[in-house]
């Protein structure tokens, strides 16, 4: 598939039960800006990637960023309700 400068593509993704944005777009014919967002299109952080090999880091880095947004915006009933939600 090929993808125009400035296009971008995004997708809901599941972590530990709550649900983010991903987005994607690219930035030139070399590099894509990755971000995590909530729902509410709050950015929890992003990175920019140049090569496959920084796509592992890339993962790693963004989900890190997403376990300690939701120790910050979480307590204990909404990971009760996110619990009971995949029964």
């Amino acid at each position: 598939m090929y993808y125009e400068i400035n296009e971008e593509t995004k997708k809901v993704v599941n972590i530990q039960g709550f649900h983010f944005t991903l987005r994607v777009k690219k930035i030139t014919q070399f590099e894509v800006n990755i971000s995590i967002e909530t729902l509410q299109h709050e950015v929890i952080d992003e990175i920019n990637i140049d090569e496959m090999t920084g796509f592992d880091y890339a993962r790693d880095y963004l989900g890190q960023a997403v376990f300690n947004w939701l120790e910050e915006n979480t307590d204990e009933a909404d990971n009760i309700i996110t619990a009971v939600m995949t029964w």
